[in-house]
């Protein structure tokens, strides 16, 4: 477990409201107390006890879906965000450009006897 202090903006970027209440999802928590959310998992279970019965809940299918969903659209927005302008595009190949011609060209007149 990690001893740095977190930025309460961090912690407060983790905050979801679900179900009319505020709450950290647990990979969430598990990134600020720098264990494997299957480490935190596990230890909550062993140590159901010590929490209170509203201290956690788990997500519907549909609740999932949405928070998904949700994140999807975020990650989408910042990469929009982070992406390099985009410069127009040189064209491939060449152009022909024909100049005039360096000599000079005379009307020859025939005239008739």
């Amino acid at each position: 477990m990690s001893k740095k202090i977190i930025p309460a903006a961090r912690i407060a970027q983790s905050i979801y409201l679900l179900r009319g209440q505020k709450v950290l999802l647990d990979f969430d928590l598990a990134v600020l107390y720098g264990v494997a959310t299957k480490v935190l998992n596990q230890s909550v279970k062993r140590n159901r006890k010590r929490f209170p019965d509203d201290f956690m809940f788990r997500l519907t299918a549909e609740e999932v879906t949405i928070l998904r969903s949700q994140i999807a659209g975020i990650i989408e927005a910042i990469r929009q965000l982070m992406a390099p302008a985009k410069r127009p595009r040189r064209e491939i190949g060449f152009h022909v450009r024909e100049k005039t011609a360096r000599y000079r060209t005379r009307k020859v007149s025939i005239r008739h006897a």
